[in-house]
Parts: structure tokens; sequence; C-alpha cells
């Protein structure tokens, strides 16, 4: 090959019959050798071209004798050919190093997008699974992008144009949006996570319960670039929250309603009591209007402690009608010490009975707390009556069921103590799992229901065996100043 494009340059350069045309045609016949077949052939090549060069272009032409004042020319000729042979054998290399690296590159990229198409469509179907979808969003622009599950999360065609930023966050419900656009623009402002919950009023209006979460990425500056994150529709995990929440309620509701038949002769204890004195007074004020001559002052009297003990009466069986009503709960300011007495009021015949002494240590300026009262005042006779219980079968030491109240992290700490029998080394939680019951007749309902009572308005039940070795048990609570979970 290397002869073949000598021989190839000395026939056009002959055919030219100019000098500087056959060097031209000698140096291009060395690269091409060494581009197409190698440095070997290409040095080869260079050698070739020199001698022919030297013989039918040097004076004296057709020998191999060169004179001293041609021996430069032919040697810059010789080191011409070389280097280029050189040159273009280093260009040779680099050309197939390149191609090389090109042929894996390529097929490195077509791997890599094999598997990014792969990661893509397990990420896609994995979210349709989950029903969970992700966004980003440029926080200056309001340019987002969505993934086709959030697409369907807010129940449009993942196929169809995106709709305006705008346009999606018009549809969060009224009531929803002052506190998810302060917390949006409060996140973003203090380039931190964002996470809400809010509806979604679709164009049909029905509602949808959307939870987003949302993480600021920074670049390397720090400086924010974008948020990414998720959304989750949440409404079949509320429609169940709201089906527990009406079931518990009716179920302690139901509860109450037994509460009352176990307390009705302190009922009815407590609802005679006025209804005696209206007779007593009654009868009186008949004597003094019937006296010669009447007694007029002592008949008001009367009259006035007859409409004093009609109202005390009208006031117990409002408060047993509002322990019976079926009604949903109603968050309201309450005084926890008059809820207290209010209680021990309603159970004060039937603590007699048991012959059990009431003793209460109730603390001043305590925060008002914030909860249904007809089911806080549920939980308090709950604990009640349990203490007496526990104490019924004593005869051995006094019965005494004391009842406190402290201010306790913000909160209110209430805690109902007797001295019955006390509590096992396991029972300080079994107490509470539903249908565990340490009465022969209980159904183990009262405490479960009343923990979960606590529970939803923030606060927490337990029950601890009485300090200092004493016999009896402690049952505590605690309420949130705002009710809040």
């Amino acid at each position: 090959m290397a002869l073949a494009c000598v021989g190839v340059a000395l026939g056009v350069s002959l055919a030219l019959e100019r000098v500087a045309d056959a060097a031209t045609m000698f140096l291009a016949a060395v690269m091409a050798a060494t581009w197409f077949c190698g440095t070997g052939p290409g040095l080869t090549a260079a050698v070739v071209a020199t001698v022919v060069f030297e013989y039918f272009y040097i004076p004296p032409f057709h020998t191999l004798d060169v004179g001293l004042e041609n021996l430069p020319r032919v040697a810059v000729f010789a080191l011409t050919a070389l280097l280029m042979g050189t040159v273009s054998g280093v260009r040779r290399r680099a050309e197939r190093v390149l191609r090389q690296a090109r042929d894996e590159l390529d097929e490195k990229v077509r791997e890599r997008t094999v598997s990014l198409r792969r990661s893509e469509s397990l990420l896609a179907e994995s979210q349709r699974q989950s029903h969970i979808g992700s966004w980003a969003l440029n926080p200056v622009t309001l340019d987002y992008y969505r993934s086709d599950e959030a697409a369907r999360i807010f129940g449009y065609d993942p196929g169809a144009p995106k709709q305006p930023f705008d346009e999606v966050f018009a549809r969060i419900h009224p009531a929803d949006r002052p506190s998810i656009e302060q917390e949006f623009a409060t996140s973003i402002a203090a380039r931190r996570d964002m996470e809400y919950e809010y509806r979604d009023v679709r164009p049909d209006g029905s509602l949808r319960h959307l939870q987003t979460l949302g993480h600021p990425v920074r670049d390397e500056r720090g400086e924010l670039v974008e948020y990414v994150g998720t959304i989750l529709d949440i409404t079949e995990r509320r429609q169940a929250e709201e089906a527990l929440q009406k079931t518990q309620a009716e179920l302690a509701h139901v509860t109450r309603v037994m509460t009352m038949g176990e307390i009705a002769a302190s009922i009815a204890h407590e609802v005679n009591q006025p209804l005696a004195a209206v007779v007593m007074s009654g009868n009186a004020c008949r004597r003094w209007l019937l006296a010669d001559p009447p007694n007029i002052a002592e008949a008001r009297e009367a009259v006035q402690r007859i409409i004093s003990d009609g109202n005390r009466a009208s006031q117990v069986i409002g408060r047993i009608r509002a322990l019976l009503q079926k009604t949903a709960p109603q968050q309201a300011s309450l005084n926890v010490n008059e809820l207290i007495q209010e209680t021990l009021m309603l159970t004060r015949a039937e603590l007699a009975r048991h012959e059990v002494t009431v003793q209460t240590a109730l603390g001043a300026d305590l925060p008002r707390a914030v909860g249904d009262r007809i089911q806080l005042q549920q939980v308090l006779v709950n604990l009640i009556l349990n203490g007496a219980d526990a104490m019924s079968a004593i005869a051995d030491r006094p019965r005494v069921l004391t009842v406190r109240s402290q201010p306790c992290d913000g909160g209110v700490l209430v805690d109902v103590q007797d001295t019955g029998v006390g509590l096992s080394a396991a029972e300080p939680d079994r107490i509470f799992q539903a249908f565990f019951s340490t009465k022969p007749h209980g159904l183990g309902m009262g405490l479960s229901i009343s923990r979960s009572i606590v529970e939803a308005h923030g606060g927490r039940m337990w029950a601890t065996p009485n300090d200092d070795g004493r016999p009896g048990a402690t049952l505590h609570f605690t309420l949130s100043p705002r009710g809040d979970p």
C-alpha cells in the first residue's frame, strides 16, 4: 500500500512536470499511506518518497548521488515527509479513540435512556397505584411541572395541556384559601418546607380533600431554585375518620344512657330534694295565707323558695337531658373546676349510697379548656363511678374519693383517686382496652370511650397505683387549653 501510494504520486507528478507539485504529491502519498495503513506503512512511504523524489527531481537526475548543495533540500523533504506521516498517524489514532469513545458514549446514553424510561414507567405506575402525584414549581415565574398522577388527582386529563397555576390555585375552597395563601407565601419567603391540607372544589361542585408536601431546592450559592413535592388525595381517609367519629359519638351516647341507668337512684334523689322543698314551701305559703290576718311577707318568702327550688329541679333535669341527648360535639370554653363540682353534685347520692367520702383539691386560676361539655362530663362521671365501684368491697378502711385539678403544661391535669382494691402490674394499660373490665357485669367500654374522648380533645389519659404504697389507684387525664391534638 505504501509503494502504491508513492507510485501514484510519481505518475501524477511526472505528468505535471513541476517540482513543487511533485513534492506536494509525495507528501500527500505519505499521509494517505499513514492514514489508511498505519504508522509503519506511513514511515515506509516517507522513506520511499524521499528516495524517489531525490532520484527524479534533485540534480543530477536519475541518480542517488546527492551533492552538498542539494543535501539541505533532500533533508527538509525527508523531515517534512516523516513529520506529515507522524501527524497523520497521531490524528488517525486520535480519531479512532474518539470514535470508540463516541460509540461507548452512545451505548451508555442508550442504556441510560432505557433505564430512565424504565424508572419513569415504574415511578408513574407506583404513583398510580399509591395515588401520590409529584410536582415541581418555580416560585418566581409560577411555572410548574406535574406528573400524570398529579393531573388525575386534580381531575385533569394527563394528556391535556397544563392549566395555569392561578387556575389550579383558585380551586381551593374559599374557607381554606386565606390560610393556604398565607402558608404558601410564608414558606416561600422563609425558604422552608411547606405542608398543608385543603379542600379542592371540582368544576362539578364536588369536594376532594388533598394534602401537599413541598421541599425547597437551592443552587450551589444557596439561592432558591424551585420547590418539589407530592400531592395526595386523602378524601377516603377523611371520610373514614368522619365515620369513625360518628360511630364513637353514637357509642358514647349509648354509654351515657347506660351510665344514667346506673345512677338512677342518685338522679331521683337530686330531683326529689328540690321537689320536696317545693311541697313544703307550698304548704307553708298556704298556712300563711289562711292565717287571720294573712301574713303576706311570710307567704312571699315561701313563694320565693318555691321558685328557687323549682329552678334547682329544672337545672338537674336539664343536666340529665343534656347527658342523654344525641348531639354532635360542640366545642366551647369550659371552667374545669365548675365541671367537676357539677358532676360531683350529680353523682352525690350514688356516692353516698356506696358510703364514699368525697374530697376535692381544685387548683385556683386554672386555664380554661376548650371542649365538649357533655363528653367531658361523661368522662368525669365514668371515673367517679369507677372509683366508687372499686371501693364497694372495702370494709377495713375509709372509702375516700379525691378529685384534684391543677395546671399542667399550659393546660389542666385532673386526678380521680380512690382507696379501693388498686391495680395489678398489667392493669394500668389493660383497663383502657375495649371489652376489658374488672367488674363482674361490666362491658369494658367506659374507660376505652373516656380515653378516646380525652385524646380527641388533645389530651391523654392514664392510670397509676397510688403513691407511697397507699391502697387504691389514680386515674389522670389532661386537657389542652385550646383542645388541639
